[in-house]
């Protein structure tokens, strides 16, 4: 067994020991893993006062409290209001920041097996005092064989927004529907062949079914 020490985290992740151990089939391999996350994903969001300066928010004074201060010149307060623009294409684009979403539509559905392609970063309960009417959605879904997609922004922000996907769970004679985020599809960037040739393959983008949601 490996000791922590041993278990260094280079760029290309994590170094560790995967063991396998059971009657018919004993293996040791050594590994890297490293943690799949959305980040690759998100474009760059600029944020510049009305003189077109760029600006950041930092901690100033006694008691720390958050100002807006340009990035060239840190001493000198932004000017004005603040707007943000996320880089696209190598261009600034103005944009808004996007609002909380209280009501989750379902716009459409896709077979249950769906959500296995997607990196679930978020999962939540969902249940309400209206339960013939919930069980209306969860028993469509699972005759259906079906997860409902819908948009969900958790918080006004601009790295807030996920797709939705919602899937029901049938236990013994009760039921219950689970609501999972994502923003992205899973992708290997370490594939290996039968042959243990390893190869690599394109980053992700930012998800189509998401722009088909009307994003």
């Amino acid at each position: 067994m490996k000791s922590i020490k041993d278990i260094v985290k280079k760029e290309t992740g994590y170094k560790g020991e995967l063991e396998f151990s059971l009657e018919d089939l004993k293996v040791s391999v050594p590994i890297r893993y490293k943690r799949l996350t959305s980040k690759d994903i998100i474009n760059p969001i600029v944020f510049r006062d009305e003189k077109g300066d760029e600006v950041v928010r930092k901690f100033i004074g006694e008691p720390k409290h958050l100002e807006w201060r340009k990035v060239n010149n840190p001493d000198q307060q932004a000017e004005g209001e603040i707007f943000a623009y996320q880089i696209v294409n190598g261009k600034e684009k103005k944009i808004k920041p996007f609002e909380r979403i209280e009501t989750f539509e379902i716009k459409k559905i896709m077979p249950r097996d769906f959500k296995e392609n997607f990196l679930i970063e978020k999962t939540y309960e969902i249940w309400s005092e209206d339960e013939s009417e919930l069980f209306k959605i969860a028993d469509y879904l699972y005759k259906k064989d079906a997860v409902g997609l819908c948009v969900v922004n958790t918080a006004k922000g601009y790295d807030t927004q996920y797709l939705g996907i919602i899937e029901p769970r049938f236990i013994e004679n009760k039921f219950g529907i689970l609501l999972f985020l994502t923003k992205k599809q899973l992708v290997f960037e370490h594939l290996a062949e039968i042959g243990v040739e390893m190869k690599k393959i394109e980053k992700p983008e930012q998800l189509e079914i998401v722009k088909e949601l009307g994003l």
